[in-house]
């Protein structure tokens, strides 16, 4: 064999395992990624089940002002059932969160809802007619199989009432709905939380949107869809 073929050879066979080897840290990086979002997702749907034993019924998705106004989010209302902030926590009932009363917690980056280094939100609720959210019921007393939660690609600030609205959008997917193009988290009723492949019809996930009809849906129809949270 001439040594140039050899130095080929070699050159070849050290540019596969370097391959190889990068390969393995992505898919480890991307593992540990899901696992991390999915840890938040959850964290964020037991903490809304402590709220509603604390108060007796279901975080609201949104403060309202008495003209119908969003003012802040569902997040903001969350904050006391996921750390000890330091801060002052107060909800002024008729105060949107640009307002100056906020302007320390709008600085702030609560670890289980934002991004990394920012106070940007990657988590959202599903919100619709017949979601969870149109009920007066508690969460414990929803079906298990509800899907309440999920991520999504647009970043908007955590305390704005900005959320995923499934009766005025035309999406197909549940990558549509998101924004997101390889995988989708969600969270349901019962805390529990799925990796979905982002082209998952929304025709099959649409009986977990409703409270009624999650009463007889089976997350089993969804595994067809799911990916290992590894």
């Amino acid at each position: 064999m001439k040594t140039s073929t050899k130095y080929f050879l070699v050159g070849t066979l050290i540019l596969l395992v370097v391959w190889v080897i990068v390969l393995q840290v992505d898919f480890s990086d991307h593992g540990q990624q899901s696992r991390s979002r999915a840890y938040r997702l959850r964290n964020l749907a037991v903490a809304m089940h402590n709220y509603a034993s604390s108060n007796g019924g279901l975080i609201p998705n949104t403060v309202r002002s008495e003209s119908g106004v969003n003012l802040v989010s569902w997040r903001f209302c969350l904050v006391p059932w996921l750390d000890s902030a330091k801060m002052e926590f107060e909800v002024f009932p008729d105060l949107p969160w640009t307002a100056d009363v906020y302007r320390d917690w709008r600085d702030y980056r609560q670890s289980n809802l934002c991004v990394e280094g920012s106070t940007d939100t990657r988590f959202a609720a599903v919100t619709g007619e017949a979601t969870v959210w149109s009920t007066s019921l508690t969460l414990p007393e929803m079906p298990g199989d509800l899907l309440i939660l999920t991520e999504v690609s647009r970043g908007s600030h955590w305390m704005d009432p900005n959320d995923v609205d499934i009766d005025a959008t035309d999406a197909q997917t549940i990558g549509e709905l998101t924004g997101l193009q390889h995988e989708v988290h969600v969270a349901f009723a019962d805390a529990s939380v799925m990796r979905l492949k982002s082209d998952t019809p929304l025709s099959v996930l649409s009986p977990f949107f409703s409270v009624v009809s999650s009463e007889t849906s089976n997350r089993v129809d969804l595994e067809k869809y799911s990916i290992p949270i590894e």
